[in-house]
């Protein structure tokens, strides 16, 4: 899933999901989305999402 709808369709902007938290995301941003108000919110995942947008991805990335 995308954490910016209108970003790239790039690592550094995608992050694995579910089908039905896919579905729900749609073209919400992250944050609007994924918040204490959703009813699958943890601050643990959310925690992880937020590594993986910023560092974790580079791992995945083909730098040749």
């Amino acid at each position: 899933e995308h954490v910016d709808s209108n970003g790239k369709n790039e690592l550094s902007n995608c992050v694995p999901s579910c089908q039905e938290c896919n579905n729900q995301k749609w073209k919400h941003d992250l944050d609007d989305w994924y918040n204490e108000d959703n009813p699958y919110y943890t601050e643990a995942k959310y925690n992880k999402i937020m590594s993986w947008t910023i560092e974790d991805y580079k791992h995945f990335i083909n730098t040749k």
